[in-house]
């Protein structure tokens, strides 16, 4: 058994864009999770409602599994481990605590992700977090047990998309917890439209994690924020607005902070 150590470090949950894993769009192979997979893209010449599928998926909650088929020997295209992730969401509800620093806070979801592996450790883990909403389902932060808490400064969902389109959706600050004025970093968060079928589309959600704290070789501090990881989740949107999760992609780069260090490893989950 494979030793590698996996850790979601709040890069695997989704935060404030779920659902159930049901929906999909045209046709195709069904892979191991039931999701409609085409056999060759097309590039629809449709728009496709966005903000609106966003804010139904965040309304109503779900779950979702994803699967992962990887081992060290195939790393560079099906990730390092093997095993299932789970996620589900709590349906967005009233009323939200009175947190400081999310003062337009009106809903909260709970969020809980499974881990479970067959080469790698931990073969299992559970993390627990809670994402707060606008009295619009638009998600305005974010906090993880044991984790940094998060505040979006920019969000920004368009209404409608079309393949091609490419753009910035949000930025993120992380705090050490609800009303700390200290950053320990920020995600940067993009969007590209895949083409998918006649029907549907696929949103690529881009993350880039950047942590403060970080060491040069000489163990000198590096000012400014530094790239760890870059996550990419891909959903599946329909003409119709139903939005899918079908893949999360996490690239981890080599990083020294005060914190520890954390190694270069690819995490792959569809």
């Amino acid at each position: 058994m494979y030793t590698h150590k996996f850790a979601l470090s709040g890069l695997t949950l989704v935060a404030g864009v779920v659902l159930s894993a049901c929906g999909g769009g045209g046709g195709g192979d069904g892979d191991a999770a039931g999701h409609v997979v085409p056999t060759t893209p097309v590039v629809s010449t449709l728009s496709f409602p966005l903000s609106r599928a966003i804010a139904t998926a965040n309304a109503n909650g779900g779950t979702f599994t994803l699967r992962a088929n990887g081992t060290p020997s195939t790393e560079v295209a099906d990730g390092l481990c093997t095993g299932t992730f789970t996620q589900t969401d709590s349906p967005a509800a009233a009323p939200a605590p009175n947190v400081p620093n999310l003062h337009n806070a009106a809903l909260i979801s709970t969020v809980v992700g499974i881990t479970t592996l067959s080469n790698c450790n931990p073969s299992s883990s559970q993390q627990s977090a809670t994402s707060y909403f606008d009295s619009n389902y638009n998600i305005i932060g974010y906090g993880a047990a044991g984790g940094a808490f998060r505040v979006y400064s920019v969000l920004n969902i368009p209404t409608a998309v079309k393949v091609g389109d490419v753009g910035v959706m949000g930025t993120e600050t992380f705090y050490t917890g609800p009303g700390s004025a200290e950053s320990q970093g920020h995600r940067d968060i993009s969007f590209r439209i895949e083409a998918d079928t006649a029907d549907s589309v696929i949103v690529n959600k881009i993350s880039q994690y950047y942590y403060s704290n970080s060491l040069d070789s000489m163990n000198q501090a590096v000012p400014g924020d530094v790239l760890q990881s870059t996550v990419q989740t891909r959903y599946r949107l329909t003409r119709l607005g139903s939005f899918t999760t079908i893949s999360i992609d996490t690239q981890s780069l080599a990083v020294r902070s005060t914190y520890g260090t954390s190694t270069r490893n690819h995490y792959l989950w569809k």
